[in-house]
């Protein structure tokens, strides 16, 4: 499975769940993060980290908003990985992450781990990434 289509089946999942507004793979110019997927609903958000892979699994804890959680968004954070790598990140999750893997043969996400609520000191960023949405929506008709 493609991260296209993991991030497809993400987004998918949120909007049938109830998060509502939900993107996919957008940052903004000032933003260290751009979401894979990130949605939200009930005034707080949820992040989806998508990973095809162990390697690249691995190489996403150097990023600042990993070692610095206060730097991130989403008041609830999972990984999203197929099913068959799910067992050997479960072990590696940063403290308070989720996750969630993707099941193809049952066309199904499976939670493995709940994320804990994220205490998020950078609201302001989520903000500024709906704000740019918006202005996104506002000039060229598109979100």
């Amino acid at each position: 499975m493609s991260h296209a289509e993991l991030v497809t089946r993400g987004k998918k999942w949120l909007i049938n769940n109830g998060w509502n507004p939900v993107f996919t793979e957008q940052g903004f110019q000032d933003s260290l993060e751009k979401p894979d997927v990130i949605g939200w609903r009930s005034g707080c958000s949820i992040l989806f980290e998508v990973k095809v892979s162990i390697e690249d699994f691995k190489r996403d804890a150097h990023k600042i908003f990993r070692e610095k959680p206060e730097c991130g968004m989403g008041s609830y954070r999972y990984y999203l990985v197929p099913e068959e790598i799910a067992d050997e990140i479960l072990p590696l999750l940063p403290h308070g992450w989720g996750l969630k893997s993707f099941q193809e043969d049952r066309d199904r996400i499976h939670n493995m781990k709940e994320s804990e609520c994220f205490n998020c000191k950078y609201d302001a960023g989520e903000i500024m990434f709906l704000v740019s949405r918006i202005k996104e929506i506002q000039r060229f008709g598109k979100g």
